[in-house]
């Protein structure tokens, strides 16, 4: 059975990485990768269910070893999907505060788990058979009301935490790049402010507060068709930098309270 895992994990990571490079788009990439991490996550639950993990050794080679490659790939692609679809609507260092409190959020569960931590990349195996054999769950050292509610057939006191660490340190990488990113923007709009007016004058003295068309679909709640077509008959304004078109919030947020001032007007 441990092979036979190990060869699906394997085909697993390869899927995924296919879907990286061809899915630019953050939340189609999350949603793709997640409806592929459910199938396999079944199999893998049939696997175990049907009682192949014979021997001790065994048991935990599955649960410290191989679940949590599958189940933190779960918890980073889902983490990415919820992080861009709760991702505020507006300015540049709005976005960049929202990923920073991310962060922190990460930092305080490095911190809280820390000895956790250690024993992983010591390489321990002492506490293994306590750690990852199942029926033996210790609510009071795992501290995740969750588990209570879990299939103690398919789950361990640490094989959820040990994945969560895993794709928090992806997650950790993604926030980074994100960051960066927005600060690379910024300092491209101070070099727009000072080396070309025409953009100077489309994008006013705060440069900081533009939307992506993402964002500016969020907030309108139209179909990129309609957003074009606004675009093109003048009702948007709108600018590039680089390849991508911006937004400033004050335009989309005008459009917005005139829409919606004619739907009140509607229903009277």
């Amino acid at each position: 059975m441990l092979s036979h895992i190990t060869a699906r994990l394997n085909s697993l990571n390869q899927f995924l990485a296919a879907i990286e490079i061809r899915e630019k788009d953050y939340l189609l990439r999350s949603r793709k990768a997640l409806e592929l991490l459910t199938k396999y996550d079944a199999e893998f639950k049939l696997l175990v269910k049907q009682g192949n993990l014979k021997t001790q050794s065994n048991e935990i080679h599955y649960f410290k070893i191989q679940r949590p490659q599958l189940l933190s790939n779960i918890i980073y692609y889902s983490k990415i999907y919820h992080l861009e679809t709760n991702k505020p609507i507006g300015s540049l260092k709005k976005i960049r505060k929202y990923y920073r409190k991310q962060l922190k959020k990460i930092d305080a569960f490095f911190l809280e788990n820390r000895d956790f931590i250690n024993y992983i990349r010591s390489g321990e195996t002492i506490a293994d058979v306590k750690m990852f054999t199942r029926n033996n769950i210790d609510y009071i050292s795992v501290k995740e009301s969750t588990m209570a509610a879990l299939d103690q057939e398919q789950t361990t006191n640490f094989d959820h935490k040990l994945a969560k660490f895993y794709a928090c340190e992806r997650l950790e990488g993604f926030l980074f790049e994100r960051i960066t990113a927005v600060n690379k923007m910024l300092r491209k709009l101070k070099g727009l402010s000072v080396n070309n007016s025409s953009e100077r004058s489309m994008l006013g003295n705060k440069l900081e507060e533009l939307m992506t068309s993402d964002e500016v679909l969020r907030k309108l709640k139209i179909s990129e068709r309609k957003l074009q077509y606004m675009r093109d008959n003048g009702e948007i304004p709108y600018g590039y930098i680089g390849k991508g078109i911006y937004y400033l919030e004050k335009d989309i947020f005008a459009v917005y309270a005139a829409s919606r001032k004619n739907r009140l007007s509607d229903d009277e």
